[in-house]
């Protein structure tokens, strides 16, 4: 089985450099083109499954994707899918919220961010984060068959707590942040999941 995991495009809080877990906003022009590029990228792949996070920014990045692929199916919407829940931090300054997690100046990878939780901030714990992320890939393994190909909409703190949990141990922390609208490709094969490919998706702003 193969599972495309992707990122919504840019958004108004990323280009703002806003805190955005829960917290929703609209995709920029530039984020509606990188959506509509990585569609274009995955147009030949056939799909069995399309799920997505239930914030709008997901739903519409994965939209923009199936209205070009050429065989387009059902989407549907999960809140297993959201972003972290950064709790009171939502909509802060990212350099801000930052600095009140990252204890140790030293380490400055997302997920050492992460495993500390945003649980003292009424946000979500690490253990919540990876209770959700192990809850769709259960429900992606046990319904689909092994030659089929899904796709999974998400967001940077989730994709990246997902990766941890699936092939950091063999490959490390190769990569920090999804960037937006990008996607990895993970193979999956009797309960082992190994980094098939990294999808780039280098739209150019130029072309708005």
């Amino acid at each position: 089985m193969k599972i495309y995991l992707a990122r919504h495009g840019e958004t108004l809080f990323n280009k703002l450099k806003l805190s955005q877990g829960w917290c929703d906003s609209p995709l920029t022009e530039y984020g509606i083109t990188q959506g509509k590029n990585l569609g274009k990228i995955l147009k030949d792949v056939k799909f069995a499954g399309a799920y997505t996070s239930t914030s709008e920014r997901a739903i519409d990045t994965l939209q923009f994707v199936m209205d070009e692929n050429l065989n387009p199916i059902d989407i549907h919407e999960t809140k297993l899918l959201k972003e972290v829940n950064f709790g009171i931090l939502e909509a802060m300054p990212d350099p801000m919220r930052m600095s009140l997690l990252r204890t140790d100046q030293n380490n400055f990878s997302f997920m050492f961010e992460l495993k500390q939780g945003y649980k003292e901030y009424n946000g979500e714990s690490y253990e919540e984060i990876c209770s959700r992320v192990k809850q769709i890939l259960d429900l992606v393994t046990s319904n689909y068959n092994d030659d089929d190909q899904v796709i999974l909409m998400s967001h940077g703190g989730y994709l990246r707590t997902l990766m941890a949990l699936t092939i950091d141990s063999k490959n490390g922390e190769t990569i920090n942040v999804v960037p937006n609208a990008g996607c990895i490709v993970l193979d999956y094969c009797n309960g082992e999941y190994t980094l098939s490919k990294i999808i780039e998706n280098n739209v150019s702003r130029e072309t708005l």
